[in-house]
């Protein structure tokens, strides 16, 4: 239990820059991946997150978003967190431990239509 407000302020800015980073990596990955589809590492590395650590990933956010909403002072948050405790809301409504391999699995099959779409060159005026 956070013991004030001062505590639940740093929590949230803690998950945000978590948020933020995990989001860079994983974008940083995707990047990589696309800009040269014949790097079989780039392709590799991220294959992994999205098998490894996506799912585990929606896992915690989703047990983080419980524990936000059950807090007694989530109530209490400014107004300007409305919209993303409404998110965290429709989060948890939505998740299902049973989607995260079909998740995976779209993740998976989006970056080999990414490879696909990669390979296709051609020459424009020589």
């Amino acid at each position: 239990m956070l013991p004030d407000a001062g505590a639940r302020g740093a929590w949230i800015r803690d998950w945000g820059e978590l948020s933020e980073a995990v989001e860079e990596v994983s974008t940083r990955l995707a990047i990589a991946a696309n800009c040269d589809t014949r790097d079989a590492a780039k392709a590799a590395a991220h294959l992994h997150y999205i098998e490894t650590v996506e799912p585990e990933l929606s896992v915690v956010s989703d047990t983080l978003n419980r524990k936000l909403l059950a807090h007694p002072s989530a109530a209490a948050l400014p107004a300007d967190h409305e919209r993303w405790l409404l998110s965290a809301r429709m989060d948890i409504e939505l998740f299902c431990d049973e989607n995260i391999p079909l998740h995976t699995e779209i993740a998976r099959l989006v970056q080999r239509y990414d490879e696909i779409q990669g390979a296709m060159t051609g020459e424009w005026e020589g």
